[in-house]
């Protein structure tokens, strides 16, 4: 893969190489620490990576694989070659200290294969490998959308929410949300980063199993228990447990909660104050990572934003539809004006982590797939509105926070907020 002239080009060049880098670098680090993985898959995986990532260089920048290995635990800019833009990804690791891949490392993958599935789609697809991991993310996360939308839209209402809503069920009881077999199947064993001793904790926002992890404090252990999704960690989804002999940790809350400023208080998810009892992992199945990170986790803002506006809104004539016309866009709001008339707003909804990947999705696409108006946030992404603002305006499009689209919603129709 080499440097373009065409600007066009040199930038699909530019994403095909950050996707299939760090594809193969979080697949790496996965092989490089995973339990279960045996020594000769270990190997092989290691070495199909590295293979992956020099050919993503093109010829002439040289990387053993000594040097490969010895780049995993480090930042993933070192694994870039000269001609691809680190913007943005200064920072960024994919383990984090306890050996497991972090968050922000799985986002800038699927954030990066959504692009890239954009760009190939727009542009045609090419001679160039696709890794098997982007294809397995992007037919789970389309299948099962795919497969509930086929239902009817008062359905796909309900199994949506029923995705959203139960990220982790004893599998006994799964039947009981209705969903489609084929939906079911996306549901698998408790991951082993989430268990301790057969015992797993469910995050008190999402209720996905949360990250064990073991930690020294001079001559003492003890573990730290936490949401794999950074803001429900920071809002209240975080404790500590000492070693157990076998029987159930009692986990304690640990850290600062984060208190969000009084406008923002009725789109707030937190904790709630509740502090999650450990499951047995026996029994019981969870979304698959992708899943859950790229539809419960925004899906609950968009259930949370639909609830307050119907509340708020009650009385005032307004309608207030979710996913309507088989998911088209996340929300339809229609506000009745003094005139007789009617102000319509269509959202869609975004919780990417890396604004700079939205904003070029968003470019690539031409705008909303749906033909939504306005593009919303979550309000802990408040910092990535004036990058989208300046997108969204070429396709027609505003870009805002929860919060503030909520307010103006409030104010055409007369109602006060919060």
């Amino acid at each position: 893969m080499t440097t373009a002239s065409a600007n066009g080009e040199h930038e699909v060049n530019q994403v095909e190489a950050l996707t299939e880098i760090h594809s193969a670098f979080v697949m790496a680090c996965e092989a490089l620490t995973s339990p279960s993985y045996a020594p000769r898959q270990r190997a092989e995986t290691l070495m199909e990576c590295h293979g992956r990532v020099l050919a993503a260089y093109g010829p002439g920048i040289p990387l053993t694989f000594g040097e490969f290995r010895a780049k995993l635990r480090g930042p993933l800019v070192d694994l870039l070659p000269p001609w691809v833009a680190p913007e943005g990804l200064e920072d960024l690791t994919a383990l984090d200290p306890d050996g497991y891949v972090t968050g922000d490392a799985f986002d800038l993958k699927w954030e990066t294969d959504e692009l890239q599935r954009i760009i190939r789609k727009l542009q045609g697809f090419n001679s160039r490998r696709v890794s098997v991991q982007a294809l397995e993310d992007h037919l789970a996360q389309e299948e099962i959308f795919s497969i509930i939308k086929g239902r009817g839209e008062a359905q796909y209402r309900i199994d949506r929410s029923n995705l959203i809503s139960h990220a982790a069920q004893p599998r006994t009881e799964i039947g009981e949300l209705g969903l489609p077999m084929k939906a079911i199947g996306f549901y698998t064993e408790i991951s082993y980063e989430s268990v301790y001793h057969g015992w797993w904790f469910p995050c008190p926002v999402c209720r996905w199993p949360m990250k064990v992890s073991k930690l020294r404090s001079g001559d003492r252990d003890h573990h730290k228990v936490s949401c794999f999704y950074p803001r429900h960690a920071e809002t209240g989804a975080s404790y500590q447990f000492r070693p157990t002999a076998g029987e159930a940790p009692v986990l304690h809350p640990s850290g600062v909660e984060t208190v969000p400023p009084q406008r923002e208080v009725p789109l707030f998810l937190d904790a709630g104050g509740d502090i999650p009892q450990a499951v047995r992992a026996e029994g019981h199945i969870a979304l698959k990572r992708g899943v859950w990170r790229y539809t419960c986790v925004p899906g609950l803002h968009e259930l949370r934003l639909h609830e307050v506006l119907t509340r708020k809104l009650a009385g005032t004539g307004a309608e207030v539809r979710l996913w309507p016309m088989q998911d088209a866009f996340d929300h339809l709001v229609t506000v009745p004006t003094s005139d007789g008339g009617k102000h319509t707003f269509t959202v869609d909804l975004k919780d990417y982590s890396h604004g700079r990947l939205l904003a070029r999705t968003i470019h690539r696409a031409e705008g909303d797939k749906g033909g939504a108006e306005w593009l919303v946030v979550p309000d802990h992404r408040a910092n990535q509105v004036p990058l989208l603002t300046g997108v969204c305006a070429e396709y027609d499009m505003k870009a805002t926070t929860m919060t503030e689209f909520s307010e103006m919603v409030c104010r055409t129709a007369g109602v006060d907020w919060p």
